[in-house]
């Protein structure tokens, strides 16, 4: 009777330890697809990063090709691009203000990108404890 009741209880421990085991692998899937989406996010920031560079030279390169557009004209016709010039001062300053207005709303949106894979890089490494922690306790199971 008192060795039944042993094995009961050790069957007991051992159901609660397997219980506990399959609590932490599920905590460890949930933290491996948080840190695929965080990964996700990452990238998109890497890829957001390059379409800012792409677009600032692409601006810069139309700049030049505009102001070299502008100085023959003025060599053609003085007195007509006087005009045209100032206009296309104008234009280009409402074109530098629209592109200054769209790379502050970008930047805003990298440094959010930023403080959100900053908090998953945290919580990843959380979750690297947990993962450790289940090893830890996977190798205690199979040493008892």
């Amino acid at each position: 009777e008192r060795l039944e009741k042993e094995r009961l209880a050790a069957e007991a421990a051992k159901e609660a330890k397997q219980a506990e085991l399959e609590r932490l692998e599920r905590e460890r899937l949930l933290a491996e697809q948080r840190w695929k989406e965080e990964e996700e996010v990452r990238l998109e920031v890497q890829r957001l990063e390059k379409e800012r560079l792409a677009a600032e030279a692409a601006k810069e390169a139309e700049l030049q090709r505009l102001a070299q557009e502008r100085l023959l004209a003025e060599q053609r016709r003085k007195e007509e691009e006087e005009e045209a010039a100032r206009l296309e001062a104008e234009r280009l300053e409402k074109e530098r203000l629209a592109a200054e207005a769209a790379k502050e709303a970008k930047q805003a949106e990298l440094e959010r990108l930023e403080r959100e894979r900053l908090l998953a890089e945290q919580r990843w490494k959380e979750e690297e404890e947990v993962r450790l922690e289940v090893q830890r306790l996977e190798k205690e199971r199979l040493a008892a």
